[in-house]
């Protein structure tokens, strides 16, 4: 999307099934076309992929994640909170 666009930027921006999260500049409303804009979205994407990894059928019937989906919950977790 060019410069202006916002809307254009939200609907890029829209996860595909939760299963596939979009990120980069060209995705966030603020700061497209700068790092700044590349950082935020990767963010964001990762909340919301921690977001239904949280509240989807990936976990166990015990109550935990799968092996896989606790791994990539443990990482986006870690990754988030670096910042």
């Amino acid at each position: 999307a060019r410069p202006g666009p916002a809307d254009k930027r939200a609907v890029l921006a829209q996860p595909h099934h939760d299963r596939v999260f979009f990120a980069g500049e060209a995705t966030d409303p603020v700061w497209a076309t700068r790092l700044d804009g590349a950082y935020a979205s990767g963010l964001r994407a990762a909340r919301e992929a921690l977001a239904v990894l949280n509240e989807s059928g990936s976990w166990r019937q015990d109550g935990g994640l799968a092996p896989a989906g606790e791994r990539c919950r443990h990482d986006i977790d870690a990754m988030l909170h670096r910042t």
